[in-house]
């Protein structure tokens, strides 16, 4: 039981490990020095992935830069104006491109223009 509810908090979580554990973890102390390790591990791929992220990001406003272009050229403002929004909002966040790969989607919502 206490291990199924450790599972599902951790799918819950998009698979992240809980920086801590709870009260009936931390009993057994094998737990205890296996969650630290794995603590470490997380944090290691974590900057791994922030760092691809951030070599990949150019590469992403490019791609999008030109499918505005192809959006102007074809008379359909609205669609390049909300590229350009995705160009602004990856160029002023540098964390964004990563959350955008992990979350699927916008990770920040913002209203479609007027």
């Amino acid at each position: 039981m206490l291990f199924r509810s450790a599972t599902e908090h951790w799918q819950q979580n998009q698979g992240r490990i809980p920086t801590t554990l709870e009260y009936s973890f931390t009993v057994l102390p094998w737990v205890a020095a296996l969650h630290a390790k794995a603590l470490d591990k997380q944090a290691a791929l974590d900057q791994v992935f922030q760092l691809a992220m951030t070599q990949l990001s150019p590469t992403y406003i490019v791609d999008l830069e030109k499918q505005i272009a192809r959006f102007k050229a074809h008379k359909d403002p609205g669609a390049a104006l909300l590229l350009q929004e995705e160009v602004n909002q990856t160029r002023n966040d540098h964390e964004y491109f990563a959350k955008l790969m992990l979350a699927g989607d916008a990770p920040t919502a913002s209203p479609p223009p007027p």
